[in-house]
């Protein structure tokens, strides 16, 4: 008795019908009306249902931050002793990061997953922070 491995090839027959004979298609309908050959196509790449004019996400939205909007919030941040502004610079950074703020005013209540708005917020705040500082 013969084994058959993965490795065993297999001779089948083609047992198709009697071939058709197609006749050709003439030059004029192969080339098309123009006569060049083929057609040149636009391929317009759709996002979302509309035709997108360049590639996602090419270009980063503006950060606009979420606290320090104010120049009376920028000029109290200023006036703070040395740890207070490092404290609140380290939570900007912790929220730009997605993590609860420090251990203090947010202890005890619920809090909402952070969101990408969230975040480009915090991490607008810390670039005025810096800026400013």
């Amino acid at each position: 008795m013969a084994s058959i491995g993965a490795s065993t090839m297999h001779k089948v027959k083609k047992t198709g019908g009697p071939k058709k004979n197609v006749a050709p298609k003439s030059m004029t309908s192969m080339m098309g009306k123009t006569g060049t050959g083929l057609k040149k196509r636009t391929v317009v790449k759709k996002v979302g249902g509309k035709a997108a004019a360049s590639r996602r996400g090419s270009v980063a939205p503006p950060l606009s931050p979420a606290t320090l909007t104010n120049p009376t919030i920028i000029a109290a941040l200023k006036d703070k002793d040395s740890s207070a502004q490092k404290e609140q610079i380290v939570d900007y950074v912790r929220q730009a990061l997605g993590e609860q703020p420090s251990v203090g005013a947010a202890l005890g209540k619920p809090r909402a997953a952070s969101t990408t708005r969230d975040r480009a917020a915090a991490a607008a705040d810390v670039a005025v922070a810096t800026k400013v500082l």
